[in-house]
């Protein structure tokens, strides 16, 4: 999936447990990464400046956690436990180098 001045792209949750990928200059929607484990998204997704990651906040149980995954692949690479709430906002730092 290209990403940058030629893509325009834009992560949404879907229906329970995935994520949707539309391609806002090409007009196409694609299924992007389950999220397992009963998870919901708890904020918007967000893709790093360079397009390599993609984080998203979910709620597990009553506590909440945050998946980064590996965006052209798809799969996941991280996993932040330990929220004892849920995540209400995720955002790279504007070099993504810092979730």
């Amino acid at each position: 999936t290209p990403v940058g001045p030629a893509a325009v792209l834009a992560v949404l949750p879907a229906d329970p447990g995935t994520l949707q990928v539309l391609d806002l200059a090409a007009g196409t929607a694609t299924a992007g990464p389950e999220l397992t484990g009963n998870a919901r998204p708890t904020c918007r997704p967000v893709l790093s400046p360079d397009g390599k990651w993609l984080a998203v906040a979910v709620a597990v149980g009553f506590g909440g956690e945050v998946r980064v995954f590996d965006w052209p692949a798809g799969t996941l690479t991280h996993t932040f436990k330990g929220h004892a709430a849920a995540v209400s906002v995720v955002a790279f730092s504007p070099d993504g180098k810092t979730l």
